[in-house]
């Protein structure tokens, strides 16, 4: 029998969903209407200030179609703005709007809280270890070149 349950792998994707979830309720709680993808989507933006939608369907692990789809909710909603690559015309830039770039300084506590309360009981050295063992993973199934 396949012990799923003493593989890391299974455990990362568990956290994964909590995370996200609770993550969403908290968001939710403290009147943000920010889902947790669109919350990743703006972490990236705000440190890299622009990126393509391919660029995030890569980091993200989506299709480029669930990209653009998640990405019109946000311009509707005024988080994001497009522009077009004056490098290519044919593609489009996403940048972090006003509103979102304000959003970062109430929405980061709450996920700093979150982050927090699961490393609870934790050392640092722990938690860097596991950052690093998790990283290797990842690494070790992505193709040669991306990651």
């Amino acid at each position: 029998m396949f012990a799923f349950d003493e593989v890391p792998i299974y455990w990362a994707n568990r956290l994964g969903f909590a995370v996200r979830a609770e993550l969403a309720a908290r968001f939710k709680e403290a009147g943000f209407s920010v889902t947790p993808k669109e919350w990743a989507i703006l972490l990236l933006l705000w440190r890299d200030e622009e990126l393509s939608v391919g660029a995030i369907a890569d980091v993200t692990f989506r299709d480029k179609t669930t990209v653009s789809r998640l990405v019109e909710r946000m311009v509707t909603k005024g988080l994001v703005e497009r522009k077009t690559d004056p490098a290519d015309r044919r593609k489009t830039i996403l940048l972090p709007t006003a509103k979102a770039l304000e959003l970062q300084d109430e929405l980061v506590p709450i996920a700093r809280e979150l982050v927090s309360e699961a490393q609870r009981g934790i050392s640092a050295k722990e938690v860097q270890r596991v950052a690093q063992t998790l990283r290797t993973m990842t690494e070790n199934l992505l193709p040669p070149g991306r990651d």
